[in-house]
């Protein structure tokens, strides 16, 4: 059953010491958390893509064609061809255990 809305919510923590960048993620699927993701590295909106690595592995979505250097389309791309509304935000937290 292909999913009506998909809700991505991250939350980001930048690591001053080592400057990088990690994130976590709760994974919303008409309006039920389906999938979260603990901490892990990526910086602006990975935690976006991640979501939707996840969501495929899951198999509450289809595997996305992958192109030329095996990326994927676009998570808003994927779900605008597909009927589905997609929202995404981000909070950038000050602490690692925030996340």
């Amino acid at each position: 059953m292909t999913p009506k809305t998909i809700t991505i919510i991250g939350r980001r923590w930048f690591h001053r010491g080592a400057g990088k960048t990690y994130h976590s993620a709760k994974v919303l699927v008409d309006g039920e958390v389906k999938i979260e993701i603990s901490e892990t590295y990526g910086y602006g909106d990975q935690y976006l893509h991640n979501g939707f690595e996840a969501l495929e592995r899951a198999g509450i979505i289809p595997m996305r064609p992958r192109g030329k250097g095996d990326s994927a389309p676009a998570p808003w791309a994927w779900c605008q061809e597909h009927g589905i509304t997609l929202s995404s935000s981000a909070t950038d937290v000050a602490r690692e255990e925030d996340l």
